[in-house]
């Protein structure tokens, strides 16, 4: 016998608001069978599973012998999987087994261990967050948009920095408003003649509005712990401390010229305009 709908919902409440009163994690476990109901409904043999309920302290599940296989976490609504001891396999996902590659959407994994990921496969990730995962992220080519990458591993993944910008059709891979906060991300950025070459029609444009989001994301700690051409960007604080040291080797290396020209022009007015050698 089954639930109805409505009482399938108010069922999903009850749960969620008990789970929140259990004080340690990872310590309630349910039967595969409730866990399917909870956050599938009814599941079609052989079908794709699709989320239709979010628990706020999922973390308070013993998952580590539930199997998300046949799931689909390209959600239609936003999902909760953060801190959870499951072993998640993407490859075990309904799309990756149908057609040998997967979408990410609407999930967040922060905390949930992932490190042991196989992500080959992966297009698409958007409004996703990975926040201290473990993830170590492939060289494979894909897009995400509004996600947190903040405290994996990007080490391998290089992309120019226009990728990160409106500008970013002439690019294989495109991140748009994402966070890479000490992920090692690899950015480079194109000389003005390559820039021009890759957006004949808007180089100008193209090269403003990347100097801008640059700006943008140093300042909002975005790409602190990532490489521009093969430089660290550092926090805030660091980049405030050298533009100051900066500025001060500069007003020292304009006052000495200043002075050596004065030098120059007194030595030269005492010697009757003329210039010893």
């Amino acid at each position: 016998m089954k639930l109805n709908k409505e009482d399938l919902k108010n069922y999903r409440k009850v749960i969620n608001e008990a789970l929140k009163d259990v004080e340690e994690v990872h310590s309630i476990k349910l039967p595969n069978e409730i866990l399917d109901e909870l956050f599938f409904g009814e599941v079609r043999d052989k079908g794709m599973k699709t989320f239709q309920y979010s628990f706020d302290a999922i973390e308070n599940l013993d998952l580590s012998d539930y199997s998300f296989e046949d799931v689909s976490f390209n959600s239609d609504i936003p999902i909760n999987l953060a801190n959870i001891n499951a072993k998640i396999d993407f490859h075990k996902t309904y799309t990756y087994k149908t057609g040998r590659n997967f979408r990410l959407k609407n999930i967040d994994f922060t905390g949930t261990d992932l490190s042991d990921i196989n992500l080959s496969g992966l297009t698409d990730i958007e409004n996703c967050c990975f926040k201290d995962t473990n993830v170590v992220w492939p060289t494979d080519l894909f897009n995400a948009i509004n996600t947190d990458f903040t405290n994996t591993n990007m080490s391998s993944v290089f992309i120019p920095l226009t990728a990160l910008t409106m500008y970013n059709h002439a690019d294989a891979q495109k991140f748009t408003n994402c966070i890479f906060t000490n992920t090692g991300l690899n950015l480079t950025v194109k000389n003005t003649e390559r820039l021009k070459h890759a957006y004949p029609h808007g180089a100008r444009d193209v090269l403003k509005e990347r100097n801008r989001l640059c700006h943008e994301l140093i300042e909002n700690g975005s790409i602190v712990g990532c490489k521009i051409n093969g430089t660290l960007i550092q926090d805030k604080e660091a980049y405030q401390v050298l533009a100051n040291e900066t500025k001060r080797e500069y007003e020292q290396f304009k006052s000495a010229k200043i002075d050596k020209t004065l030098r120059l022009i007194k030595k030269q007015n005492s010697s009757g305009g003329k210039m010893k050698n």
